[in-house]
């Protein structure tokens, strides 16, 4: 919950105002010269690094369940998909925000920063949700919650063929 909570702020609102600040750095008139806020940097790099730690921790425990399992058996469960993809995201998301304290400088654009962050962090929400299974009150309703996902499968690929038909029908006829 901890590296939920610390990639949720870091995503939102730390390394946001960070690359602001760079951004003020860099457009500011020579005469004039700007300086980074040291508390948003500070608040940035040490967010970062911890957030970083806890994705150390997390990516150890998938690496053990990946080398145990293999890659096969790991891969083939949906939920680990998940994790990994969670855990890829997050890593590219920490790697450039740290690129970017690092060089005070964008490496890429804030806005695919951004969207790179917001992936990461609907995946760790789908990861939570997959850990309330972990609580007897709970574990009934996300079992419940996925199955009905589950079982609706065929019908959510009949409605996308339905709507890819009557798009293609509205693109050949314009």
């Amino acid at each position: 919950m901890v590296y939920l909570l610390l990639m949720t702020y870091i995503c939102s609102s730390a390394i946001r105002l960070y690359l602001v600040e760079i951004e003020n750095l860099h457009l500011a008139p020579e005469d004039q010269p700007y300086t980074i806020d040291q508390g948003i940097a500070f608040k940035a790099q040490i967010s970062t690094t911890a957030t970083f730690c806890f994705f150390v921790m997390f990516a150890t425990l998938e690496g053990n369940s990946f080398i145990a399992d293999g890659p096969k058996a790991y891969f083939s469960q949906t939920w680990n998909c998940i994790d990994f993809i969670s855990l890829s995201l997050n890593f590219s998301f920490l790697s450039i925000a740290a690129l970017c304290q690092i060089r005070e400088a964008w490496v890429i654009e804030m806005a695919q920063l951004l969207s790179i962050g917001a992936y990461a962090t609907f995946f760790m929400w789908c990861k939570m949700f997959y850990w309330m299974r972990l609580f007897e009150s709970t574990a009934y309703y996300v079992t419940l919650i996925v199955q009905t996902i589950s079982d609706c499968m065929t019908f959510m690929l009949m409605i996308l063929i339905i709507l890819l038909a009557f798009g293609n029908f509205f693109m050949v006829i314009n």
